[in-house]
């Protein structure tokens, strides 16, 4: 009952979202979320009315989610971006001042923050995939031809167990919480 019901109103669920975005990833993004999340619920409705009112409504709960965390993160990008500008503005008048210094102190944190959450999900990824991103971007092995006849490995297959190592480091980021790689699906 729920599949028919959600797929004869997809169009005025899919305008729903269309008023808070415009792009249309985002709105497929939010209707598969407002779907999984009434699946997982699994409600119970007495009447055809009701069901078709629950889903509205958590399509709309969806969006509106989805729409504060976009905020949010646009806050972040400006409060990060207003920094930079007022780093750049320090620099020029006095680069030994204490605005400049804290503003140094707090991206050095951050960045480390960063540098250790990828280095832990380095440390999770299997062994093939962490020495492919290593060979790729550390230069461990020496050059990547090297490394492939040493490996025994086609270039193909390294770039493959890159690319899915980088998707896992990703993945992890995403689910530390880490700024800049916040649920969405892709990045953020």
């Amino acid at each position: 009952m729920l599949l028919e019901i959600w797929l004869a109103n997809q169009a005025k669920f899919r305008a729903i979202v269309r008023t808070f975005f415009l792009d249309h990833s985002l709105v497929e993004d939010v209707l598969q979320e407002a779907f999984t999340r009434i699946l997982q619920g699994k409600p119970d409705f007495g009447s055809e009315m009701e069901a078709t009112n629950y889903l509205r409504r958590s399509v709309i709960n969806t969006t509106i989610d989805k729409y504060r965390k976009h905020r949010r993160r646009a806050q972040f990008l400006n409060r990060h971006n207003t920094r930079i500008q007022l780093r750049e503005a320090s620099e020029e008048t006095s680069p030994e001042g204490p605005l400049n210094r804290l503003l140094e102190h707090e991206e050095s944190l951050t960045n480390q923050q960063l540098r250790n959450a990828v280095s832990r999900a380095m440390k999770d990824l299997p062994p093939k995939q962490r020495d492919a991103i290593e060979a790729f971007f550390h230069g461990t092995r020496g050059n990547m031809k090297e490394f492939c006849n040493e490996a025994g490995v086609p270039y193909s297959t390294l770039r493959s167990r890159m690319l899915s190592g980088i998707d896992k480091i990703r993945e992890s980021l995403r689910k530390n919480g880490v700024p800049g790689f916040d649920n969405h699906s892709g990045e953020e």
